[in-house]
């Protein structure tokens, strides 16, 4: 095994079903061979035959090699949500 590609199913109340990508990890030394874009085009298959309607994931920023290959299978940046998050601290102060 060279990577792995962790994702699940999503559901939106305007698109439906869909994929979640976790993660997507090739070992280092297997980098720039086409197997990321392997996992990709396999879980693009994945949401074809199942019926979802969006493959979508979260990168880091400073990631530009990993942003570079994402924008070279064309894949976008969804300007109109920002990611939010409650960490540890603050659920535990959410639930009191």
């Amino acid at each position: 095994m060279v990577g792995i590609a962790l994702w699940f199913e999503t559901f939106s109340s305007w698109v439906g079903p869909g994929m979640y990508l976790e993660d997507l990890f090739i070992l280092p030394v297997y980098r720039r061979r086409g197997y990321g874009t392997s996992l990709m085009r396999s879980l693009a298959t994945t949401c074809i035959e199942v019926g979802y309607g969006r493959l979508e994931w979260a990168v880091m920023k400073e990631n530009t090699a990993a942003i570079t290959f994402y924008e070279s299978l064309g894949a976008a940046d969804v300007r109109d949500w920002k990611l939010q998050r409650l960490d540890m601290r603050a659920l535990t102060k959410l639930v009191g």
